[in-house]
């Protein structure tokens, strides 16, 4: 019986003796991990020990990727700057996608211009007066089409290259 209690109390001492040494994991961002007991975070830092010692370290969050807690609990830190460019890029992306799809759609209706164009054409074929007025109302409607497609590529490109001052602004801040 006094084995039995004994080798409880020893399976009991080495589970205790376990998760003391249990340690807490920082990932940084270059890659590193270092296991480490955190004793606090801040704002700007965490604060952190290494085991068996009474030096305390700091770190700012700026170079802490994740924090994985002895219990299990994960902490994951990004800078507002990334969360910007991110978001910086999202927008360019969508501008751009818009952008397309305007040309597009200018594309489209000028293709549907055309078409009206060939068949007035054809029909003023016909009757010689009407021609001349046709071919006119064909070159005005596509005089028309191509500068509102100019326009259109020139938006498009005023609208990009904000976007990317944007986003170069707020890599730099």
């Amino acid at each position: 019986m006094k084995n039995v209690v004994a080798i409880l109390v020893a399976f009991i001492g080495l589970s205790f003796a376990h998760i003391a040494e249990a340690q807490d994991t920082v990932v940084m961002k270059n890659g590193e991990t270092i296991s480490v007991d955190v004793f606090k975070i801040d704002v700007n830092n965490i604060y952190y020990k290494y085991k068996g010692e009474a030096l305390e370290y700091q770190m700012p969050k700026s170079q802490i990727r994740e924090v994985t807690y002895r219990n299990g609990r994960k902490e994951t830190f990004s800078t507002l700057s990334e969360s910007v460019v991110k978001a910086e890029t999202e927008i360019l992306d969508f501008v751009e996608t818009a952008a397309k799809a305007k040309v597009e759609a200018v594309e489209a209706v000028i293709a549907i211009v055309n078409a009206f164009a060939d068949a007035a054409v054809s029909e003023a074929e016909v009757i010689d007066e009407s021609k001349a007025q046709a071919k006119a109302a064909a070159q005005a409607a596509m005089t028309e089409a191509g500068k509102a497609l100019e326009k259109v590529k020139i938006e498009i490109g005023i609208a990009i290259e904000e976007s990317k001052k944007a986003a170069a602004e707020a890599q730099t801040k």
